[in-house]
């Protein structure tokens, strides 16, 4: 009666949603897949370099070091005989620290079978100082003493987990077709969870027991499932079963931002920890849900094989570290949105569920920075996830942080449930009551999941969005038209990047530096400043090129005979072979004195032809001379004038300190303005840091 409630409610309330459209929903769900195996016998293979690459980067921050990831449980798995510390090898291969490898002392016996040869003693003795792949324990202590690093070969590499149970040939006969038939009825659960209250379904759904991601793929292109476009975020394990936790999601609904893999620090022998055993990894992902940040973590922690009391640490582990990640994540900000979801294997009133991971079984009992367990209530009403025999427990579960509880401004839980079917029940047999499960030890009863789903329902405060350009209102500096996210929901209506409200010619594509507008003569003026905008020119003549009407190379500017086709060096005007000293005015017009950058100082090697210049000036007092500073545009306009001018009194000090009349002397200073050369680059700017001379008669 309770689920006819729950479907009424739930249709009820989203019909009320779509009607006002004053909210956003969403669908979290955790499902247990009954080991979901391909058919392949090739068996599955998980690289074990995955720990140095950074998958696992988080864990080694919780509890335990390097030297644990390669302790002595691990030489069980690589002998001796086929570690490299061949150079050969770096190139492929991660580095291992040899303080974290265990000695192995080289086996004759095994060798010479492994190898097919016959070493007596002495050969092989010689075998191993001249093998690269063989270390003595001479060599071993010296690779640790030195702290050094050395590399698997290829065919130590791989961690290999016997499969042949789930092929056409092994025990349970599972053929591709029963495979096929497995994938469709998991689809046709998948697809129906939500769909009450969210026309697009799940969009978050945790799995455990999948055996890699090759499986997730068929499973995403099956039956109804194809049309959610589910993308996966999937990390293979060292359980030695073979099975993994993963998360499917819905790209329109939750972008994945980062996403770890966390080993577990189990130890069969807890108090020495020894022994280690590698179980299934947590998945965390982080996310946007629509925008908002949330951390997803899947778990499927240790079974309860050997006895509930007795196997109680894993599970306890597994549940303190998913909250020593959360209480770092919470410390930061106690509003963190945080989703624990999983096969637990313990139920809601369990130690690793209540007490180490805190998950509260009332609302009213949630603390800033806790957890609340939204299914504990139907826990305790009889509602299980799955069942054996009669007896029921809820180990699939989805347990939220306070956020969820208590905070309406963000995604908030409207209800949980355990997602029911009749049809996923089973009805006849040892199994009867309990989930209609795919196998029955090795016999296909064709069901779907020993598993039921757990569901959680979300909705938030729908986001306003006026111009529904995709940017909340409240981010929307342009509101009441569409825009970019780049521009914080601005138009760039010609796409010249910059956006409309700072752009002075919004419909013609232009220049960022020029606030838009375009520079068709590339001349730094924008168009609708440039009276000559095809032709480049100076912006102290609009824009346009000064004319040169005699066609000497000196603009009218400066030609001191305009109309008359002259020398540059004598200002434009016809060389005058009668001119007294003319030969060595243009000489001396054509002197230039550099400077080092931002600097004043007359360099000793100018002295000669500052001399020169002063002894023409000195016997020929009918010629005065215009001293002319320059700089680069390395600083401000003002600072540049400043720097031209002590430049050229610089020179002009030089002058009079060799005996030059000053009232001969006329200072004048241009800045950064009339460049020589480029200023882009280094030699540009040496040309352009100087200072020129013009003389002329009185």
């Amino acid at each position: 009666m309770k689920k006819i409630f729950l479907i009424f409610f739930i249709a009820l309330f989203s019909s009320v949603l779509a009607q006002e459209n004053k909210y956003e929903v969403a669908v979290v769900g955790f499902y247990n897949l009954e080991n979901l195996f391909d058919t392949d016998s090739s068996m599955q293979v998980t690289n074990v370099d995955k720990i140095k690459a950074g998958d696992a980067d988080y864990a080694h921050e919780l509890v335990y070091n390097s030297s644990e990831y390669y302790g002595s449980n691990w030489k069980k798995q690589f002998e001796n005989l086929k570690i490299s510390k061949s150079k050969l090898d770096f190139e492929k291969f991660p580095l291992y620290p040899t303080k974290g490898l265990s000695f192995e002392k080289p086996n004759r016996k095994d060798y010479n079978k492994y190898n097919n040869t016959d070493f007596d003693k002495k050969e092989f003795k010689n075998e191993i100082n001249s093998n690269d792949r063989l270390f003595s324990k001479k060599e071993y202590k010296e690779l640790v003493k030195n702290n050094e690093n050395i590399t698997l070969a290829g065919n130590a590499m791989m961690w290999k987990i016997n499969d042949t149970e789930n092929t056409p040939k092994g025990g349970r006969q599972y053929t591709e077709k029963l495979y096929e038939d497995k994938l469709s009825k998991l689809a046709s659960v998948i697809s129906t969870l939500g769909k009450d209250y969210s026309k697009d379904g799940v969009a978050l759904l945790g799995l455990a027991e999948i055996e890699n991601h090759k499986v997730l793929e068929d499973l995403t292109k099956t039956g109804e499932l194809k049309k959610l476009g589910l993308d996966i975020e999937q990390y293979d394990c060292m359980y030695s079963r073979g099975v993994d936790v993963a998360l499917l999601y819905q790209p329109k609904y939750f972008k994945v931002v980062k996403s770890h893999t966390i080993i577990l620090p189990y130890y069969n022998d807890k108090k020495k920890q020894q022994d280690r055993y590698f179980t299934r990894d947590i998945l965390w992902v982080e996310g946007k849900l629509l925008g908002e940040t949330v951390h997803v973590f899947v778990n499927h922690w240790p079974s309860r094989r050997g006895g509930e009391t007795k196997s109680s640490y894993g599970r306890e582990l597994g549940a303190q570290t998913v909250k020593n990640i959360a209480d770092s994540l919470m410390a930061i900000d106690p509003n963190t949105q945080i989703i624990v979801m999983g096969d637990l294997n313990d139920d809601p009133t369990n130690k690793s569920v209540k007490t180490v991971l805190g998950a509260a079984k009332n609302k009213d009992d949630v603390e800033n920075g806790g957890f609340y367990n939204p299914l504990f209530k139907d826990y305790k009403k009889g509602y299980a996830s799955l069942g054996y025999r009669g007896s029921w427990n809820l180990f699939d579960q989805v347990i939220l942080s306070s956020s969820f509880v208590n905070n309406d401004e963000t995604w908030s839980l409207q209800d949980a449930e355990i997602a029911y079917n009749q049809d996923w029940i089973n009805r006849f047999g040892g199994y009867e009551g309990g989930p209609n499960r795919s196998f029955g030890g090795n016999y296909y009863q064709g069901g779907y999941s020993d598993h039921l789903p757990s569901v959680v329902y979300l909705k938030r405060k729908a986001v306003e969005d006026k111009d529904k350009d995709g940017i909340a209102d409240k981010d929307d500096e342009c509101p009441d038209v569409a825009g970019l996210k780049a521009f914080n929901g601005c138009p760039d209506t010609d796409g010249d990047g910059v956006p409309d409200k700072d752009d002075k010619c919004p419909e013609v594509k232009g220049l960022e530096s020029l606030k838009g507008c375009p520079d068709s003569d590339g001349d730094g003026i924008a168009d609708s400043k440039d009276k000559c905008p095809n032709e480049a020119g100076p912006a102290d003549n609009s824009g346009c090129p000064y004319a040169d009407t005699d066609g000497d190379g000196v603009l009218d500017k400066d030609d001191k005979c305009p109309e008359t086709k002259g020398d540059k060096r004598n200002n434009g005007c016809p060389k005058d072979e009668n001119t007294v000293g003319n030969e060595t005015i243009n000489q001396l017009n054509n002197l230039i004195v550099y400077f080092d950058v931002d600097k004043a100082r007359v360099k000793n090697k100018y002295n000669d032809d500052l001399t020169k210049l002063a002894d023409f000036l000195k016997q020929n007092t009918n010629y005065n001379v215009e001293v002319l500073g320059h700089t680069d545009n390395s600083y401000t306009d003002s600072y540049n004038d400043n720097l031209a001018k002590n430049r050229a009194n610089s020179v002009k000090n030089t002058l009079i300190s060799k005996g030059v009349n000053e009232a001969q002397i006329k200072v004048s200073y241009f800045g950064e303005t009339q460049p020589v050369a480029t200023n882009d680059t280094p030699e540009g700017r040496q040309q352009n840091r100087r200072v020129e001379f013009k003389i002329t008669s009185k």
